[in-house]
């Protein structure tokens, strides 16, 4: 990390929030959780590190509300799909351009106990885009669409995280280009446009 000219620091309530989040957000994605320092986050932001005790309290809640943010950026960026193909695609092309969704939300998965992710409702609000999905025949009636919900997150997941083993390891280039191609595949696979 370099230190960050003067000038180049954030000023203000809302500017140094800002820049702790995002460097929260950039070192989580990057480390395990316990690798990284209170110390390591202000370096990042160019913020003195008591000022992150004094937005966010303790580390823990830093990275509660890293992943709130993220999930927000997620869903603003994907809007209010009709369907739960939309809301694959779109995922899908948000993540190719940016994946610090994916892994920050699998480190987090990492290192705590289930059910403690804020950001659980995104998939139960995928569940019900499923659901709808199925009521109007576009996924199999025999079914379960929260197999098909869980089955679309953990390929997701499982490719964000492993995708330097798996492709490799089955013949494929392991390019950005093709982990985007093989989500997209899976999508069209599973589900209906």
């Amino acid at each position: 990390m370099t230190e960050k000219k003067k000038s180049d620091r954030p000023h203000g309530k809302d500017e140094v929030k800002k820049a702790i989040l995002e460097s929260a957000v950039k070192l989580f994605t990057k480390n395990n959780y316990s690798e990284v320092s209170i110390r390591d986050i202000a370096a990042e932001a160019g913020i003195n590190h008591g000022l992150i005790h004094r937005h966010f309290g303790t580390k823990e809640e830093l990275r509660r509300q890293a992943l709130l943010l993220i999930d927000s950026k997620m869903r603003r960026s994907i809007g209010t799909p009709e369907s739960l193909y939309d809301a694959m695609m779109a995922s899908a092309e948000i993540v190719g351009k940016d994946d610090s969704y994916w892994k920050m939300t699998a480190r987090f998965l990492l290192d705590q106990e289930i059910g403690k992710n804020p950001v659980d409702n995104y998939l139960k609000d995928i569940v019900k885009l499923a659901e709808k999905d199925q009521l109007n025949g576009k996924i199999n009636q025999e079914t379960d669409p929260r197999f098909i919900v869980c089955a679309l997150a953990a390929f997701g997941l499982g490719i964000d995280q492993f995708h330097s083993y798996l492709l490799p390891s089955t013949g494929l280039n392991d390019t950005k280009e093709r982990r985007d191609e093989l989500f997209r595949y899976i999508i069209n696979k599973i589900i209906s446009k």
